[in-house]
């Protein structure tokens, strides 16, 4: 599956679109402001929503037209997989980072 939110499927347009960018891990500062929201990261071929709501996430990834959709918990300023169990992303202010490809990924709101 590609989707989902440390996905290991290849991207190799590096290149960043919008608002968003690579970084190199999880931001390390408690968020400020409400996390619920709409976080996105695109780029060409390519596009990531989250949608944080209360202790819930939804989220689809769109690769060349195909979208695949996830879901999980939110435990503090931290995203976790649908069983609650593996961390696979942190939200800090208007930011969440997660793994896309194998890389960093920063979406904005």
């Amino acid at each position: 599956m590609c989707a989902g939110f440390s996905i290991a499927c290849s991207n190799s347009n590096s290149g960043g679109g919008g608002e968003s960018e690579i970084s190199d891990g999880y931001a390390n500062e408690s968020y400020e402001s409400n996390p619920n929201g709409t976080y996105t990261y695109s780029e060409e071929n390519f596009e990531t929503r989250i949608t944080v709501s209360g202790s819930r996430w939804t989220g689809s990834t769109t690769l060349y037209g195909d979208t695949e959709y996830d879901n999980g918990v939110v435990k503090g300023n931290s995203i976790y997989d649908e069983s609650g169990m593996v961390e696979i992303g942190y939200i800090n202010g208007d930011a969440l980072s997660t793994s896309l490809g194998g890389k960093r990924v920063t979406l904005r709101k």
